[in-house]
């Protein structure tokens, strides 16, 4: 079955009044559907650009059934659908087919996914106060792991400096190319190996402290972008009504196959998912 995607342009009539609706924004692209036959959804995935400035929209699916016209009802539809909508690559659409339509392989079925803007994308309101929606700032975490990396790999070089390599080979007894005279004292009191190893011992203490302040700077970097996504997604789900945001816990119940060959054996755990 062939099948076709389209992205339309809405323009009506409300009673006797010509409304001036806002035309479908164009920055939808690369729309495909596939129809899973066992949970009876059609997933439905799509890129979304920015338009200027503009990085949130609202988005709608919709639908011809059969050559009519039709609607998916609105608790048939879950993902990236809606207010609020953030520009991105693959944005993925739940519909729940079943709850609206008999879908066959003869069904004649076109998809649209369309686009336009919201009356606020940069602001939300408490009351009477309108309040910034974050920006997330990528620079930060990008400079945190640049220079994270810098000081890892400055670390596990100190910690292999030539004075590490030089004591390890010469004055390890279990080196191949250990030197017995090189740990005979000299007259000042110490042997050329005493002397090494203070080096040694530096440049690898120098290397374990540039390479753990290299990890805390790269762990500090991430926790900045994932505090950032979090307060984000919190500002969008009060926009849009809802609280999908965060960290959520969910009970994980497998019923035991007790048919056939069936192992007898269920599952009982806890699913965790983060989302922002």
């Amino acid at each position: 079955m062939k099948k076709l995607i389209t992205a339309l342009i809405f323009c009506g009539l409300f009673g006797s009044h010509l409304i001036a609706q806002e035309t479908d924004l164009g920055n939808v692209s690369n729309v495909d559907w596939n129809y899973d036959t066992l949970t009876e959804k059609i997933v439905i995935t799509y890129d979304l650009s920015r338009v200027g400035t503009e990085r949130y929209f609202q988005i709608a699916v919709g639908a011809i059934f059969d050559g009519q016209p039709f609607t998916p009802s609105t608790g048939a539809l879950e993902g990236d659908v809606g207010s609020y909508v953030r520009s991105g690559l693959t944005k993925k659409i739940t519909w729940d087919v079943s709850q609206d339509i008999f879908f066959t392989e003869n069904t004649s079925l076109q998809i649209k996914v369309t686009s336009r803007k919201v009356q606020s994308t940069t602001t939300q309101t408490t009351g009477t106060t309108p309040m910034a929606l974050p920006e997330p700032n990528i620079f930060i975490p990008i400079g945190a792991g640049v220079l994270g990396g810098g000081l890892v790999v400055a670390g596990i070089g100190s910690q292999n400096s030539d004075n590490v390599k030089t004591y390890k080979s010469t004055c390890d007894p279990s080196s191949s190319t250990f030197s017995a005279s090189a740990t005979e004292v000299n007259g000042s009191g110490t042997s050329p190996c005493d002397v090494l190893y203070d080096e040694a011992k530096k440049d690898h203490s120098t290397g374990s402290l540039l390479t753990g302040l290299g990890v805390g700077v790269i762990l500090a970097g991430a926790g900045w972008f994932i505090k950032q996504k979090m307060d984000e997604s919190a500002a969008l789900s009060g926009l849009r009504g809802g609280d999908d945001a965060g960290l959520k816990i969910e009970p994980v119940y497998e019923v035991p196959n007790l048919i056939g060959n069936g192992t007898g054996l269920g599952t009982l755990g806890l699913r965790f998912s983060l989302k922002f």
